[in-house]
């Protein structure tokens, strides 16, 4: 099994508080993903709870990098990614067999 790990580091925004609704806002839309995209085998999706450069995280398992190319070519997939990056402006990945 493959893991597939993301952190995002968010933009400035005006306050905090629109900060956390934007991560909010992406944190439901990739948690709507598991449902329309079937080669994810595990998804979690979570705000980090101390402050940090990167504050959105996914956490995600896939068979195998094959699975994991034919998620992220997903038109699901691209919509959240093009949405995010209104939110982020760089992210972090790791990809590791467990």
């Amino acid at each position: 099994m493959l893991r597939h790990i993301v952190m995002f580091k968010p933009r400035k925004f005006a306050t905090e508080a629109e900060k956390q609704e934007k991560l909010v806002f992406m944190k439901e839309v990739f948690e709507d993903l598991p449902i329309h995209i079937p080669q994810i085998k595990f998804y979690e999706v979570g705000i980090n709870q101390i402050e940090s450069e990167y504050m959105l995280v996914i956490n995600s398992l896939f068979e195998n990098f094959d699975e994991l190319r034919t998620y992220q070519a997903h038109p699901m997939h691209q919509k959240a990614v093009e949405m995010n990056k209104e939110v982020s402006e760089s992210k972090i990945v790791a990809d590791y067999y467990i």
